[in-house]
């Protein structure tokens, strides 16, 4: 396990190196700050007028996609990584990890019909009812990342790839895919479909597939691994568009690759004809972007595509960027402590490039993978015991998660010689270092107690939010022609959606939007409107929104 890591990870210290996202140096920090409304009015987004108002309450759909994802990966089912189970590559040479050795290896002992039903078994014991109790019920788990290779979707997707030969083996992969969506939604958790293994593979590690130790998606004169990826892309999201009402309800989003490799050659302009081909599919399935460990030019892309305009879908691009703390020499030189004070300050910079969609655009941000793993070097620098040391770890990644982004996905719940230690979440979690949000584990009559004393009090919040907003711009630019009644409308919006989050639940617990920025794109978007005011109808959707947050207890963040 300790080659792998090094080998999959090798690339990660100086890169993360320069990617100190501290709260003294990032490159995202705040170059300015504000308090209160803004010192003049905005200019107008367009001079189109309003169109149509596509405004409709939350929908189940749309509360699974947007609220905050308290999350596990999947890992190493459809994506095969030997460390992670061992006992499917028995027989195999020490470097032989990846799933396409394996298969091939499979189909070598137990000929295609063989080696079919034997991954099969695997997928069918990915995600069982014990396992949705546990994760429901102990580690008050919503959401899953779920790694799938391009040939999880079959033979079609295997040809004119080194997975040719064995194609006939994933026959039915798709198929495990959406039973586990589906009975993932029936318990009301979501599903990230997360392509990890894109044809030619986004980085050289095992987890892209096979053994080549080449991230030749990128090269040049592969165009067509470009277009096959894309393909892969444009099927899924038909997939999940055709069955709505089924698994496609339960899936909260589509990640177009993992762990891009540093400075890819022409990633962003992949990233473009993507995420315009599987919106143009379903223009309400949020995509998933790698940061390719450059978080900065995440947020400045996810910025320029999230913008609201006459062309805009509503649904977004959200950054994944993925925090590890056990690999580079950097780290070995750090007592768990210091290395937990800085994980709190992970994120700091992402709130700064918040607050206006209209000029902004919208950042959200997942930390799609996390552990609580540290170096031996790192945790023999402190005389504490080490449970203790890793959950004052983990909480304070929580806390960062749980204050700066849209959710997190700890890497991993299943594997062979679970619980796995600081790898698995079944360790953790009895371990208290991976705490939920405080609103997850509130009892049903909890929950609903405090909606209905918000909503008692929701004419008096709103009454007073207007008439203040109103105003302060009246007394501040006395004879311009405000429009209040975009913000009242906002406002009302704003209460009504984090209203319908915070009760959604029909057992324990409450949910909270994950990102404010992105559901105020969305409802921006959605609202049709247009002129010079649209900006009032941005600032009562917020006020909406932190007016019930208030209501029941400052959000139970």
């Amino acid at each position: 396990m300790e080659k792998y890591l090094n080998r999959a990870k090798s690339k990660l210290e100086s890169k993360l190196q320069d990617l100190n996202l501290s709260h003294n140096d990032s490159p995202l920090s705040p170059t300015t700050t504000s308090n209160g409304p803004p010192p003049i009015p905005p200019k107008p987004l367009t001079s189109s007028p309003d169109r149509e108002s596509n405004l409709h309450p939350a929908s189940a759909v749309d509360i699974l996609r947007y609220r905050y994802q308290h999350g596990t990966n999947l890992g190493t089912i459809f994506c095969l990584e030997r460390w992670l189970y061992p006992h499917l590559f028995t027989g195999l040479p020490e470097k032989q990890t990846s799933e396409l050795a394996c298969a091939q290896h499979l189909v070598k002992l137990f000929g295609i019909d063989g080696a079919r039903k034997k991954l099969e078994e695997h997928w069918a014991n990915a995600l069982t009812d014990s396992d949705l109790d546990w994760l429901v019920n102990e580690a008050k788990i919503n959401a899953i990342r779920l790694p799938i290779g391009h040939w999880t979707l079959g033979p079609d997707f295997c040809a004119h790839t080194p997975f040719a030969s064995v194609g006939a083996v994933y026959v039915n992969a798709w198929s495990a895919v959406k039973d586990i969506a589906a009975r993932a939604k029936s318990r009301g958790v979501g599903v990230l479909i997360d392509l990890h293994g894109i044809p030619g593979g986004a980085n050289g590690s095992e987890h892209s597939g096979t053994n080549c130790g080449k991230a030749e998606h990128w090269g040049r004169g592969c165009g067509h691994l470009r277009q096959k990826s894309r393909q892969c892309l444009e099927h899924i999201a038909r997939e999940i568009a055709d069955d709505a009402g089924g698994f496609g309800d339960g899936v909260l989003g589509l990640q177009v690759c993992n762990e891009a490799e540093w400075e890819a050659r022409g990633l962003w302009e992949w990233y473009d004809g993507v995420v315009d081909a599987v919106q143009a599919i379903d223009p309400t399935l949020p995509v998933y972007i790698s940061d390719a460990w450059n978080l900065e030019k995440g947020v400045n892309y996810a910025q320029r595509v999230n913008t609201v305009n006459l062309r805009s879908r509503p649904a977004p691009v959200v950054v994944d960027t993925h925090h590890y703390w056990c690999f580079g020499d950097q780290n070995k030189h750090k007592a768990p402590e210091q290395i937990a004070g800085e994980a709190r300050h992970k994120l700091d910079g992402v709130p700064a490039r918040g607050g206006d969609v209209l000029k902004k655009g919208a950042v959200a941000v997942v930390v799609g993978e996390w552990s609580c793993v540290l170096g031996e070097d790192s945790w023999k620098r402190s005389g504490r015991p080490r449970d203790e040391l890793v959950k004052e770890f983990g909480t304070a990644q929580c806390q960062a998660h749980q204050e700066k982004a849209m959710g997190a996905f700890f890497w991993t719940y299943k594997m062979q010689w679970a619980p796995g230690g600081e790898w698995g979440l079944q360790s953790v979690v009895p371990r208290g270092a991976h705490p939920p949000p405080s609103y997850l584990s509130l009892s049903h009559s909890t929950v609903q107690s405090r909606l209905q004393n918000a909503l008692a009090r929701r004419d008096d919040l709103r009454h007073g939010a207007v008439s203040s907003h109103s105003n302060y711009w009246d007394n501040t630019s006395p004879g311009t022609p405000f429009e209040h009644w975009r913000y009242e409308k906002g406002w009302e919006t704003g209460f009504d959606d984090a209203a319908a989050f915070w009760g959604h639940r029909s057992d324990d617990g409450a949910e909270k939007i994950g990102s404010v920025e992105v559901w105020v794109r969305k409802r921006v978007v959605e609202s049709g409107m247009g002129g010079a005011y649209v900006w009032e109808f941005e600032q009562g959707l917020r006020k909406g929104i932190a007016d019930f947050w208030g209501a029941v207890d400052g959000g139970c963040a």
